[in-house]
């Protein structure tokens, strides 16, 4: 662990009362799948991002679960006007819980008992900041997470990259990462970018664009991605800045401008700049 940084805290005495945040842009059927499979208590926010119109079955499903949310969950929605992308979904998730929480896409499901599996084992290694459950598509977060490892960098929008540059920033600070034991593929169904796979061909356009111009930014960052992930990044601070802590990033609004120009141009819808933080850092 670097030197310098905080500790975490001893495990709770108390029980751990579960949080999990999703994000979410099409497929309601999906995301209505999800929060049926969470079998245990948990406070739950839902993200509602769109560009251009709130998907029509995105809306149908959140609005039935905002008028009889199931009684084990207490559920929360954000309507976001407009799209804060993963990145700022994800900071927001993290704001929301302050840390100590699940990220879910909204294509996962969850196998009968794997999230008590999961509370039991958060409660065991609280040490280990960043948690997955299945890869970037679910994991966990402690409450002491952006002290480790600071806020996702919302540079990267509306979707892609995100995880691989914070991969890189915990190999460059040496933050140990984890996959929960006896969770996997077996007992954690994800059906797999549909987010992507669902949204109508222009959409996929755009985000395929978008998705060009956040490859350059990462390797601009952080050098060429290692071919062995369990390899430090080429730099060892972002773009070679002696300045910079590997956690740094600041929101280049140049480069937000470029990727809205990118959406007019393929959907036809304007894609107003927003975000969730402005900046990155240790906090």
């Amino acid at each position: 662990m670097p030197s310098g940084l905080p500790q975490s805290p001893l495990k709770p005495s108390k029980p751990h009362n579960l949080k999990i945040g999703i994000p979410v842009l099409n497929r309601g059927d999906l995301l209505a799948e999800l929060i049926a499979s969470i079998d245990l208590p948990a406070e739950v926010l839902i993200v509602v991002n769109r560009i251009g119109p709130v998907d029509p079955s995105v809306e149908q499903h959140v609005a039935q679960l905002e008028r009889k949310p199931p009684p084990h969950l207490r559920i929360t929605v954000h309507w976001t006007e407009g799209n804060l992308g993963v990145s700022g979904s994800w900071n927001k998730i993290i704001d929301h819980f302050q840390g100590d929480c699940v990220i879910a896409n909204s294509d996962i499901c969850f196998s009968k008992g794997v999230l008590e599996c999961a509370r039991k084992q958060i409660r065991d290694r609280r040490e280990i900041v960043l948690q997955h459950l299945y890869a970037a598509a679910c994991f966990y977060v402690t409450e002491t997470f952006t002290s480790y490892l600071g806020w996702y960098d919302e540079n990267f929008y509306p979707a892609y990259h995100e995880d691989q540059e914070m991969t890189l920033r915990s190999r460059a600070l040496k933050v140990r990462r984890c996959q929960f034991p006896g969770i996997n593929k077996t007992n954690i169904f994800h059906a797999g970018s549909q987010t992507l796979k669902s949204a109508p061909g222009r959409l996929q356009q755009y985000i395929g664009a978008a998705n060009k111009l956040h490859g350059r930014y990462l390797k601009d960052r952080w050098g060429p991605i290692p071919k062995d992930w369990r390899l430090p990044p080429e730099k060892k601070t972002p773009f070679d800045d002696t300045a910079l802590h590997p956690a740094d990033w600041t929101l280049d609004l140049a480069f937000r401008k470029q990727i809205a120009k990118l959406c007019r141009h393929f959907t036809g819808f304007e894609c107003p700049i927003l975000f969730h933080r402005p900046k990155g850092g240790l906090q």
